[in-house]
């Protein structure tokens, strides 16, 4: 329940960081996987 609660914010900062630098979130999915 917690983790699902933490994804959504997670999910709309990388989506900001998407267009604020595309490698950084690049980094970011890799390390979730």
């Amino acid at each position: 329940m917690t983790s699902s609660a933490t994804r959504l914010p997670d999910a709309a900062s990388l989506a900001v960081l998407d267009r604020l630098d595309p490698a950084s979130v690049d980094q970011e999915l890799v390390s979730a996987l």
